[in-house]
């Protein structure tokens, strides 16, 4: 069966995969259109703003990933319906993308060897720590609102990266202070809709 929901990212992780992660939760049909980092320069030029991830619902093209993201969120059911619930799903979402992701994507910019691991000593021991604890106190409950969301789905990807041990000198086991955040995890990951998905994934 064919699929007018069309996404398109690099062949890894990085912003496009809380989008797949939410799809498949849903069990939302979609081409995961994935292009070779070595591609990219071709295919910049026929995107909107020369960035992906970009989401194309028959054939109208969409860019930003946290806006697919909800978008993908909504047809998934990981979106509240209530409003303030909602806040606090988006609130997340920008303090992750604000700390986590801004951050760390910086670091990732820096050659020098010894520059990158002073920077990142700092991120890990004073600029990232309160971002975590203030996104740990808002999962209290095991989730960011009252049931999973996309912004459970946009952490739980994080805490994955950062567990992985991939980033030097950012510790893998950062997030073993944060209690709620390493129950979210666990929730998400062990969650009936996405074992198969974690367990086979890319």
């Amino acid at each position: 069966m064919s699929s007018n929901i069309k996404l398109t990212y690099f062949d890894f992780k990085g912003r496009g995969e809380p989008i797949r992660v939410a799809f498949a939760y849903g069990d939302v049909l979609y081409v995961d259109n994935r292009i070779q980092y070595k591609d990219w320069p071709s295919v910049k030029a026929t995107t909107p703003l020369g960035q992906l991830p970009i989401l194309e619902v028959d054939g109208k093209v969409y860019t930003q990933g946290f806006a697919i993201l909800r978008y993908a969120g909504k047809k998934a059911g990981l979106y509240p319906s209530d409003e303030l619930e909602a806040l606090r799903v988006d609130e997340a979402l920008q303090v992750i993308e604000e700390s986590f992701n801004a951050k760390i994507g910086q670091s990732m910019g820096i050659q020098d060897a010894e520059e990158k691991k002073a920077f990142r000593s700092k991120l890990v021991t004073e600029v990232l720590p309160p971002y975590a604890a203030k996104l740990d106190e808002y999962c209290d409950g095991g989730y960011f609102g009252n049931s999973i969301s996309i912004a459970d789905i946009a952490m739980n990807e994080i805490i994955v990266w950062i567990k992985s041990g991939m980033l030097e000198d950012i510790p893998a086991d950062f997030f073993d202070a944060y209690p709620n955040l390493t129950q979210m995890y666990k929730n998400v990951t062990e969650d009936s809709k996405l074992k198969s998905y974690f367990e086979n994934r890319k």
